[in-house]
């Protein structure tokens, strides 16, 4: 009688234990079924722009596939065709991924693609990738294929081998990356590879998860003009073009106090350079000619707003599709400050001049 209890008490346990892992194995198999019908719930995507980087990751796996058969040129035609109306960073970001595909696809052969559209994307994508592959030995080679190509107005070209330069020392390095711009051609004050390098600085780009975005570190209220003061002459108005940008986005678009640090600058050429990036970041950040020009007003005197509204008109005159654009952010001044606003608004001529 024991034994008969024992088996039937053996079996109740058995049937539970096999019913508890059925019901198991039911709810994981249904379990995919329901995350697929959430799948916001499920897998939420804490990048704010997610939908941008699926984007450009689908244009990346197409672009390196169609430049194992495809002319690279009609491939960047169709890109620059395709982005004309885009935001400025989408825009900048789609040349960057055409530059680094190009140079994977091509070798350094390829830089003759690349031009200055998109605010040189294609150029700092390129450059970068060739750099950091080939090493700071390839600089000089990149340097005199530049010239060759793109005569004395190479600046695209520079530039990028700026943020290639930049990207192979690390932001620890400053001083030897400007060393090593200040070996290549280009001998300017302003743009050219020192404004790569200081771009990477003082704005460092955000990485491969948020393409054609940058990272805004706070201002030192204590140090403002870091690292400008702190570094070798030549190199200071490129470094304050590149401060006058930064100050828009650190002060969360303070106009007020961004124009009060650049007109605080003691040097004539600094101040003008400051407020020559100060009013590219205005103008970038809104593609509104008259809202840049009613903060570019803002300015304590003439000269200074001359300078904050020739900076916001090379964007577009560095494009020679919206050039004639570039005018209207000069148009309603007259005489001798016309002169100087248009004659300002080319910054690669301004960069020859000085």
């Amino acid at each position: 009688m024991k034994r008969l209890i024992k088996y039937e008490k053996s079996i109740l346990f058995f049937s539970l234990l096999i019913l508890v892992i059925s019901v198991l194995l039911f709810f994981f198999a249904i379990m995919p079924l329901k995350r697929s019908n959430t799948p916001q719930a499920s897998s939420p995507c804490n990048n704010p722009n997610c939908a941008e980087l699926k984007i450009f990751l689908n244009e990346q796996k197409v672009i390196e596939k169609q430049l194992k058969t495809n002319d690279p040129s009609e491939i960047y035609a169709e890109i620059l065709a395709k982005y004309a109306h885009s935001p400025a960073n989408n825009q900048h970001g789609i040349a960057h991924i055409f530059g680094e595909a190009l140079y994977k696809s091509k070798g350094s052969s390829g830089i003759t693609v690349c031009d200055s559209s998109f605010s040189f994307g294609c150029f700092h994508g390129f450059m970068v990738n060739a750099i950091l592959q080939g090493g700071i030995g390839t600089v000089h080679e990149l340097d005199q294929m530049c010239t060759e190509k793109f005569g004395q107005y190479n600046l695209g070209c520079q530039h990028g081998i700026g943020h290639g330069i930049a990207e192979y020392y690390g932001s620890q390095n400053l001083s030897k990356s400007l060393d090593t711009c200040n070996s290549l051609s280009w001998k300017h004050q302003l743009m050219g590879c020192t404004g790569g390098v200081f771009m990477e600085y003082i704005m460092p780009r955000l990485g491969d998860t948020t393409p054609g975005s940058v990272q805004i570190n706070p201002l030192n209220a204590d140090n403002p003009y870091a690292p400008c003061l702190s570094i070798k002459d030549q190199f200071e108005p490129e470094c304050f073009y590149n401060l006058g940008n930064y100050y828009y986005h650190a002060l969360e678009k303070d106009s007020r106090a961004s124009l009060k640090l650049c007109e605080n600058i003691p040097d004539p050429f600094n101040r003008k350079s400051c407020l020559l990036g100060l009013g590219n970041s205005i103008f970038s950040n809104s593609r509104d000619i008259p809202q840049t020009l009613q903060i570019c007003k803002l300015a304590s005197i003439k000269d200074n707003e001359i300078s904050c509204r020739a900076g916001g008109a090379w964007i577009l005159y560095a494009n020679t599709a919206t050039r004639l654009d570039a005018q209207k952010m000069c148009t309603d001044l007259i005489g001798p400050d016309l002169k100087q606003c248009q004659e300002d608004t080319n910054l690669l001529q301004l960069a020859l001049d000085n």
